[in-house]
This record gives C-alpha cells, structure tokens and sequence, in this order.
C-alpha cells in the first residue's frame, strides 16, 4: 500500500499517456524512498550506509526528508543546543567579513525564493540575507584556525539555511 498518495497536482496532464505514465511512476518511486528514509532515521543506531547509498542513489526527495537525514549523514545531533555558541560567534568579525557581506548582498537566487511572496518580500529578503551572514560568520569564527570563507560558500550555506533553519544550519556546516 503506498504511504503517501499521488500529488495529482504537479502532474502535467497535458503531455501524452508515456509521459503521464512517467510522472505517477516518479511520484511512486519518491513516495517509496520518502517513506524507507523515515523509517531508517527513526531506528537507534541508524543504519549510515543505507542513508549514504539511498541518497546517493534515489535522492532524498524533498527538503522534509533532507532536513531529517542531513544532521544524521553527519553525525550531528539535532537536538542539541549549540544556539549560544552559534549566536556568540555569529556577531564576531573576521579577515572576510566585508567580502562575506558583499557576496551575502548579491545572492540574486535568494530573492527567488521569496518573489512570490507579496508586498513582504523585500523584507523576507532582508531577514534571509541577514540570517545567512549570521551563519557563515558563525562557521568561520567558531574554527578561527582552520577555517576560512570562500567564493561560493555562501551558496552552500544558503541551501543549508533554507532546507535546515539556522540553528541547524550551523552544526552541519
């Protein structure tokens, strides 16, 4: 029996049978790897290499799953408070601060997540930008020593802060 029905919505019911054939068979094979995942991050101990070879091989999905399984691929506790640490280190300067700022500034893809949003975009805008420099000054002012920011990181970052939160976020980063 599938766990989770048929999201007839998203289906583009104007292409031919093969390709609406191709879609349910997609939906199925999500809902089938979105409900093994589940059960694999509720077990103790969670069985690793079964996470690494399905996301590896089907994907994981939706944000939902990946935001369940991320902190465990990395061995990072969700429910453990690092949120003092996280919110000291976030206020703190760094040697790239201002190049952290400039890029933070120009993260256009950013602004595609809110587009629709109304009136209140700008100012979703604002607290995404804002959220995503308190976590990458976060990361690197929480490893002074051994790690820097890069060109791109921000990117990576933003993804993490959009699937995970950001007290979430700066764990697993």
């Amino acid at each position: 029996q599938l766990a989770y029905p048929l999201n007839m919505q998203v289906l583009n019911v104007s292409g031919n049978a093969s390709a609406i054939q191709q879609q349910i068979n997609d939906q199925l094979a999500d809902a089938n790897t979105i409900h093994e995942l589940k059960t694999l991050v509720k077990q103790d101990p969670v069985d690793i290499e079964k996470l690494r070879s399905i996301a590896r091989e089907q994907g994981l999905a939706s944000n939902k799953v990946r935001k369940k399984v991320w902190p465990k691929l990395l061995g990072v506790n969700p429910h453990a408070s690092n949120a003092a640490k996280y919110r000291a280190q976030a206020v703190k300067g760094h040697n790239d601060s201002s190049t952290v700022t400039v890029d933070v500034e120009r993260s256009a893809w950013l602004a595609g997540r809110v587009e629709n949003e109304g009136s209140a975009s700008q100012g979703i805008l604002i607290n995404l930008r804002r959220a995503l420099q308190r976590l990458i000054n976060g990361v690197v002012c929480s490893h002074p020593q051994d790690v820097y920011y890069y060109q791109g990181f921000h990117d990576v970052a933003a993804v993490c802060l959009l699937v995970l939160n950001e007290d979430l976020a700066y764990p697993v980063l």
